[in-house]
């Protein structure tokens, strides 16, 4: 019983300690709070270049989607197109043998 209690504070513990590094990984803890309008502005400066960053690579990954799809479209056409012409083509041979 013993044994048992004392794994499970071991487990208490250990999981106590994950959650504190879970913590300083995120940065929760170890982010430091701007203490004047300089340094307020400064973080917002660094939030809106990261937002900026997101933004062009949300473009960017955008556009590189729309060449894909206009790849695909055209491809996809040209197969359409030569399921026609076979359709057209056996139509043509069934209605000669009449």
């Amino acid at each position: 019983m013993k044994l048992m209690a004392s794994r499970q504070l071991n487990v208490k513990n250990v999981l106590v300690r994950n959650a504190k590094t879970l913590k300083n990984i995120t940065g929760k803890m170890n982010s430091m709070e701007p203490r004047n309008t300089r340094e307020h502005i400064i973080t917002l400066q660094g939030h809106v270049t990261g937002v900026k960053r997101e933004l062009y690579h949300i473009k960017k990954q955008q556009e590189q989607t729309h060449e894909h799809i206009e790849k695909t479209v055209k491809k996809i056409d040209w197969i359409l197109g030569l399921i026609i012409a076979g359709l057209a083509f056996f139509a043509s041979k069934a209605f000669v043998g009449f």
